[in-house]
Order: structure tokens, then C-alpha cells, then sequence
């Protein structure tokens, strides 16, 4: 639906198996009228040219033994930490290092999910599915298919006002002016006005809930007619591995711990997992352009990707903690490369931006955090009608 009216091709080759791109030359009926090609057309051209050369070297087939590894990694991260609060029976230090450690599962169970959701592992989507049933829902007590839907939206209109459902995030932050004007009440404007003015503040303290919105959501999913419509046969797998999770961590917790401290063990875990998770998720996008649907209706797929995408100075801790998704801008550009290649076109995709002079944005970890509170101040300050929010180029 983000793509009605407007060239799907970017959209369609990046998300699409090979199986699919024969079944749509079925439908072919003819060429738009010639005109004379764009600098933006010229730039998806010289990237479909790179996508062909990376597909040609192997970059695109996975390596089993490296997302072994990665799964050897989490289970003992889990292992750790359920052993941490068997052992200490409900000590304060055992129900504290289970909900770090139990959070930073979560976290490194969200990448590996996010990686088989973009089918980057199995040749076969059903086999990535059925990872994700386990990853994500089972591991992670979220559902996948409510997560595919969100984020997909995501994917084709990165940062685009009004479309991307992860800059949707009023009545508690405004990533611009424009979200501004979506106040649906009185009440929520007024809620609104108070949480946006104080968003530099209330910033990590919001992410140590996400997680438990997140969770919360994929609840709703599961009876919503959304889910029923687009993901019928998926929604029993969902609803089994969902179950088997709530079952595993709350009566694990509560066996392990006793009822008061199981739960609060619980309820850290999802506070730390959230803060690990979304300060990832944040310096991907949040504080880089925000472009109202006529700007993005002008702007080619690909390099949508790249001016709203922010990639964080990769460095083994980096890479590790990030899952990857430090190589933002390669990710939207190649949704479904593993990501143990995006390294071996970052260099490559760098130099089609400088020559097509489209803004590649690279920073540290901690420097792409300060660029996110940074525009949540100038926004806040806006709201506060001490300045304008400066339009971001």
C-alpha cells in the first residue's frame, strides 16, 4: 500500500524472492512512456548494477556456520542467566543479573529474528518463518507476523511522515513539526504537549517500556482482524509459541525466585531489554530526515534509504551489540544480505553516494545518540515556541 501510485521497483526487488519476479513478469503489459532518465533513476540503476556484481561473488548465501554460532551464543546467554537465578534463589544480585543478562538475550534474539524475517539465512522463506516462530516469538514473546507487517511498512517509507510506523510514536515523542499536527483530541494534545516538551528527558526512561509495549501488542495482534485477514494459518504457530513462552518465563521466574522477586526479575528484564533494543533501533533513523509523502513521492526508493538511514563506525563490540544494523544504510539497500557481508559493500555503496553526491551518514554509537536527543531538543524547544524546528537537507 506504500507504494500505490508511485515506482515499486526498488521496493519490489528488494523484498522479493527471484520466484517472484517471474511470477510478475506474468502481468507485464507494457513500458511507461520513454523520458529522459534522473540523476535518482541513475543512482537505483548503478545499485541494482552493484546488487547484480554481490549476488554474483556469493554475497548473498549465508553462512550456516556463522548464524550457528550466533544461535550457540544466545542459548548461553539464556543458559547464564537462568543458572544466575536458580543459584541465587531469589537473591537481589541473582534477580538482577537474570533481567540484564535475560535482557540481553531478548536483544541478541531480536537481531537473529529480524536477519531470518529478511529471509538473509534459508534459501527457503518457509524454513526463515518458521526461525522466526522460535526467535521471535517462543524466545522473544513477540509475534512475528505483527512485526513483519509494522516493519515492512518501515522498510519502503523509511522516515516518511505520516507512513513510516516507526516515527509514529505521538502522543509521547515528535520527531518533527509535522507530527505535531496529528493530535487527534483535546485530551491527547494536551498529554502530547507535555510529554514532547520534556522528551529529552523522558527519552531512555520511555525505551525501558518499550519493550513491554512491544509485548503487549503482539497480544493484541493475535485477535485483531488484521491478523486474521493477512495471517490466517500463521496465527496458531503464533499463539502455541507465544503461549510456551509466557508459560517458560513467568512460571520459571516465579519457580526460581518465589512469586515476588520471579516477577520483578520479569519486569527488569523487559526494562533492560527494551533500553538495549531501542537505543539500537533509535540511531538507526531517529534525528535524520523526516519527508512528508510529496517529498518522498520525488524521491527514488534507494536513496530514501540512504538520507534517512544512519550508520554507526563498525568495531567488533559494535557490530556484536547492534546485530549488524550498524550497516543501517547497506541493510535498507539489501534487506535480505546477510549480515555478515554488509562489510564487503559498505565501500562500494559509500562511493555511489559521493558520486551521485547523496549524503552517506556515518557516527559512533554514542555520537548518533547525541544527534537523536539533539533533534528531541530542538523539536521540544518548538513545542515550547522558544525556536523553530530547522528543516533538516
Amino acid at each position: 500500500m506504500s507504494q500505490l501510485g508511485e515506482d515499486a521497483s526498488g521496493a519490489f526487488d528488494a523484498f522479493h524472492s527471484d520466484a517472484a519476479q517471474e511470477v510478475l513478469a506474468n502481468f507485464y503489459v507494457g513500458d511507461l512512456a520513454a523520458h529522459e532518465p534522473s540523476k535518482q533513476n541513475a543512482f537505483a540503476t548503478d545499485l541494482d548494477t552493484l546488487r547484480s556484481k554481490a549476488e554474483a561473488e556469493g554475497l548473498f548465501d549465508a553462512s550456516l556456520l556463522y548464524y550457528g554460532r550466533k544461535v550457540a551464543e544466545v542459548l548461553a546467554i539464556s543458559a547464564a542467566a537462568w543458572y544466575i537465578l536458580y543459584t541465587g534463589r531469589g537473591s537481589w544480585s541473582s534477580v538482577f543479573g537474570f533481567a540484564l543478562l535475560t535482557g540481553l538475550f531478548w536483544q541478541q534474539c531480536g537481531w537473529l529474528s529480524h536477519d531470518v524475517l529478511h529471509h538473509q539465512l534459508f534459501n527457503d522463506r518457509r524454513l526463515n518463518n518458521l526461525a522466526g516462530y522460535v526467535l521471535g516469538n517462543a524466545f522473544q514473546g513477540l509475534s512475528v507476523a505483527w512485526w513483519k507487517y509494522k516493519h515492512s511498512m518501515h522498510h519502503t517509507v523509511p522516515n516518511v511522515h505520516d507512513a513510516d510506523p516507526d516515527i509514529d510514536t505521538l502522543p509521547f515523542l515528535a520527531w518533527s513539526e509535522m507530527a505535531l499536527e496529528m493530535f487527534n483530541d483535546v485530551n491527547e494534545e494536551q498529554l502530547g504537549q507535555f510529554m514532547v516538551s520534556h522528551q529529552p528527558i523522558l527519552y531512555f526512561p520511555l525505551l525501558s517500556v518499550a519493550r513491554m509495549s512491544w509485548v503487549l501488542q503482539s497480544v493484541l495482534w493475535q485477535t485483531s482482524s488484521s491478523s486474521q485477514k493477512l495471517y490466517p494459518t500463521e496465527r496458531k504457530y503464533e499463539s502455541a509459541a507465544l503461549a510456551l513462552h509466557w508459560s517458560v518465563y513467568l512460571l520459571g521466574t516465579m519457580y526460581c525466585a518465589g512469586i515476588t522477586r520471579g516477577l520483578l526479575a520479569w519486569y527488569l528484564a523487559q526494562g533492560f531489554g527494551g533500553i538495549m533494543l531501542a537505543a539500537v533501533f533509535s540511531v538507526n533513523h531517529n534525528g535524520m530526515p523526516i519527508l512528508s509523502k510529496t517529498e518522498s513521492a520525488e524521491t527514488n526508493f534507494y536513496q530514501l534509504a540512504v538520507i534517512t538511514g544512519r550508520n554507526v563506525i563498525p568495531s567488533p563490540l559494535a557490530s556484536w551489540f547492534t546485530g549488524g544494523l550498524n550497516y543501517q544504510i547497506e541493510h535498507h539497500i539489501f534487506p535480505s544480505l546477510p549480515r555478515h557481508n554488509f562489510h564487503l559493500v559498505t565501500d562500494r555503496v559509500a562511493k555511489l553516494c559521493s558520486k551521485h553526491n547523496i549524503p552517506y551518514h556515518e557516527t559512533t554509537l554514542v555520537g548518533g545518540l547525541q544527534e537523536v536527543i539533539a533533534r528531541l531538543a530542538r523539536v521540544s524547544k518548538a513545542v515550547r515556541g522558544q525556536q523553530a524546528v530547522p528543516k533538516v537537507q
